[in-house]
């Protein structure tokens, strides 16, 4: 399913929209938090989309969580955040 999000916190990272997407890597609508116009501008366009182009936003969504968000993917980044700080001194992790 295609969101409509308020584009705040980390949504830049879990929401793709222009103008920091492309138009084909959408994954959702996101307005400025507290823009009721923003909002209303959202919510139009994603109701006039096809149910295709809903379709299609809301697979690529889901396949950008998977791959960006899963549990095996934070472990990864975590442990590859550790491991880079540590570099210089495997001793600490002793």
């Amino acid at each position: 399913v295609p969101v409509v999000v308020s584009d705040h916190g980390a949504v830049r990272e879990t929401v793709l929209a222009p103008p920091d997407a492309a138009r084909d890597k959408r994954t959702g609508w996101r307005f400025p938090p507290g823009d009721v116009e923003g909002l209303s501008q959202a919510l139009f366009e994603a109701l006039q989309a096809s149910h295709e182009t809903r379709r299609t936003i809301g697979l690529r969504g889901r396949a950008h969580a998977l791959t960006h968000f899963s549990l095996d993917a934070m472990k990864r980044k975590t442990l590859g955040v550790y491991h880079s700080l540590l570099e210089d001194d495997v001793s600490a992790l002793y």
